[in-house]
C-alpha cells in the first residue's frame, strides 16, 4: 500500500508540474512574440495576444492553472508593454487603469476557459462511465451466475476508474479505511466534491453480498461515486432475477417430481391392484368353495391366478428394466441373426394374443443377416406390437414390413386411434401415456420408454411416422444404419 501511495503521490506531482509549466510557459511565449511583434511594426495592441496564452493554458490545464496563467500574463502584459518598459512601475493612473482590465478580462477569460474544460472533461468522463455501465447492463441481464455478476461489474468498475479491482466473498479490510457504496446508496445526503479514499462496492443478493474493492489508491470524484452506486444498484438487480429465476426453476422441478411421482403412484396402484384382486377373489373362492364347485371352474380360478401373476411379473419385470437403463446396466450383446429367426419369434409371441388380433409380416427380406442383440431386438419389437395391438380395434391386423436401403427399417403399422404429432416424441418418456389412454387400460407407460432404449442402445432409432398408405393408424418406424446387415457390412 506504500507503494501505491508513493507512485499516486509521484503522478499528483507529475500532473502539477505540467500544469505549472503550461500555466507560465505559454504566458511567456505568447508575451515574447507579442512584444517581437510590436518591435517590429506588425500590430499596435499586444493585449489580446497576451490572452492567447490564457485561453491555450484554460483549454490544456484547466481553470486553475489558467487563473495562474492570467496572473502570469498580467506581470508580463505590465513589465513587457506598459511605460516604463521592464520595469513593474507605473507612469500614470491610466496605466493602473488599463492593468487593472486587463487582469480582469484576463481572470474572466481563465474562469470561463477553464470552467468549460473542466465541464467538457467532465461530461467525457461521465459518457465513458455510462457507456461502461450500459455494456455491464446488457451483460448483466443475460448472465445466469452470480459470479459472473461480480465479474461484470468488477469490469465496470475498472473501466469507470481503473484501481485494480478485485472480487472477495468478505468484506476486505483495507488499511485507507474504504467506505462501502452500497445499491441504493445514490443520493442519500449530499455528494462530496471529492474522495481521496478507495471504495468497496457491496452487490448485495438477497442470501448473501460480494465485494469488489480496488488494490490502488486514487482520487474519487462525486460523479464517479454515484456510478459506483449505479453499478451496484444494476449488480443487486441482476443477482435478485438469478437467484429468482433459480428459485422458479427449483419450483418447476419440484412441481414436475412431485407430478411425477402421482403418475407413478397412481399407475403402480391401478395396474397392480387389478391383477392382485383377480388373484385374491380367485384364492379366496378355492379356499372356501373348494368343494362346492366343479374341477373345470377350479381350473378356470387356477388360470385366473396364474394370468393374475403373469401380469404383475410383467409390470415387475418392466419396472427393474427401466431401473437397468437408468444405471447403465442394460449391455448390447451383438450377434448374427436371420430377419426370419426375428419376425418368427415375434408372430410365435402374439398368437394368442388377448384382443385376438392378428400380427402379420409379409415375410419380405427374410433371409436378410443382420448383427444385433436378438433379445433386446425382440422385447422392443414386443413391447411396440403391444401397444400397437392396446390401441387398436378387437380383430384388427398389425402389419410388419422390412425395408433394405439406404436404412435398414422396420415398420410396425397398426389400424387403431393413431397419434397425434404433438405426442410423438412424448410417448417414448417415461410413465407417458397418450391422450386417448383411459384409466381402464392396463400399462405403467413404461413398454415404449423401454423400446426406445434398447434400440438406441443397439444404435438404431425408433419414431412415430405416418403410415405409408396415408390411411388411420400408428406406424413405429425402428431404424438402423445399413451396417448392421451382414452382406452390407462385408461390402464395406
Amino acid at each position: 500500500m506504500c507503494v501505491q501511495l508513493f507512485q499516486t503521490n509521484g503522478n499528483r506531482l507529475v500532473d502539477a508540474l505540467k500544469g505549472i509549466s503550461l500555466s507560465v510557459g505559454l504566458p511567456i511565449i505568447s508575451a515574447l512574440v507579442s512584444t517581437v511583434l510590436i518591435e517590429r511594426d506588425v500590430i499596435e495592441d499586444a493585449a489580446p495576444l497576451f490572452l492567447v496564452g490564457v485561453i491555450l493554458a484554460a483549454t490544456q490545464a484547466g481553470r486553475r492553472m489558467a487563473l495562474v496563467a492570467a496572473l502570469v500574463s498580467f506581470a508580463l502584459f505590465n513589465f513587457l508593454l506598459v511605460e516604463p518598459r521592464f520595469t513593474f512601475q507605473l507612469a500614470s493612473p491610466d496605466d493602473f487603469l488599463v492593468l487593472l482590465i486587463f487582469l480582469s478580462v484576463a481572470l474572466a477569460i481563465a474562469h470561463f476557459a477553464g470552467q468549460a474544460r473542466d465541464r467538457g472533461q467532465a461530461a467525457l468522463e461521465r459518457a465513458k462511465q455510462l457507456e461502461a455501465l450500459f455494456d455491464a447492463a446488457c451483460r448483466a441481464l443475460i448472465s445466469k451466475d452470480t459470479h459472473l455478476v461480480a465479474v461484470i461489474a468488477q469490469e465496470a468498475a475498472e473501466a469507470i476508474c481503473p484501481l485494480g479491482w478485485q472480487i472477495s466473498a468478505e468484506h476486505p479490510r483495507l488499511t485507507d479505511d474504504a467506505t462501502p457504496i452500497a445499491a441504493g446508496s445514490q443520493g442519500r445526503g449530499r455528494q462530496p466534491k471529492s474522495s481521496h479514499q478507495a471504495r468497496v462496492i457491496e452487490l448485495c443478493g438477497p442470501e448473501n453480498s460480494l465485494f469488489i474493492y480496488p488494490t490502488k489508491a486514487g482520487e474519487i470524484s462525486a460523479g464517479t461515486d454515484q456510478s459506483f452506486a449505479m453499478l451496484a444498484k444494476l449488480a443487486e438487480g441482476a443477482l435478485t432475477r438469478i437467484c429468482l429465476q433459480q428459485e422458479l426453476e427449483d419450483t418447476k422441478v419440484a412441481a414436475a417430481a412431485e407430478s411425477l411421482r402421482a403418475i407413478i403412484i397412481n399407475s403402480v396402484a391401478h395396474d397392480f391392484r387389478t391383477p392382485l384382486s383377480s388373484i385374491i377373489a380367485s384364492a379366496a373362492t378355492l379356499e372356501d368353495h373348494h368343494h362346492a364347485i366343479s374341477e373345470a371352474e377350479k381350473v378356470n380360478l387356477a388360470r385366473s391366478i396364474r394370468i393374475g401373476a403373469e401380469r404383475l411379473s410383467r409390470f415387475v419385470s418392466k419396472l427393474l428394466t427401466a431401473a437397468q437403463l437408468d444405471s447403465g446396466a442394460i449391455k448390447a450383446h451383438l450377434q448374427v441373426v436371420d430377419v426370419r429367426d426375428v419376425m418368427g419369434g415375434l408372430l410365435e409371441a402374439f398368437s394368442m394374443h388377448k384382443h385376438r388380433s392378428s400380427v402379420i409380416w409379409d415375410g419380405s427380406f427374410a433371409d436378410v443377416e443382420i448383427q444385433c442383440d436378438p433379445v433386446l431386438l425382440d422385447q422392443a419389437l414386443h413391447n411396440i406390437v403391444e401397444n400397437c395391438l392396446d390401441f387398436s380395434p378387437p380383430g384388427s391386423p398389425v402389419r410388419v414390413t422390412i425395408q433394405v436401403g439406404p436404412f435398414f427399417d422396420i415398420l410396425i403399422c397398426d389400424e387403431g386411434i393413431g397419434i397425434a404429432p404433438p405426442y410423438r416424441e412424448e410417448i417414448f418418456k417415461r410413465w407417458a401415456r397418450g391422450p386417448q389412454s383411459s384409466k381402464s387400460r392396463s400399462g405403467l407407460g413404461l413398454g415404449l420408454a423401454i423400446a426406445n432404449g434398447f434400440i438406441h442402445a443397439l444404435g438404431g432409432t425408433i419414431t412415430v411416422i405416418d403410415k405409408p398408405d396415408g390411411e388411420r393408424g400408428a406406424c413405429f418406424r425402428v431404424r438402423f444404419p445399413m451396417s448392421v446387415v451382414e452382406g452390407h457390412r462385408a461390402a464395406v
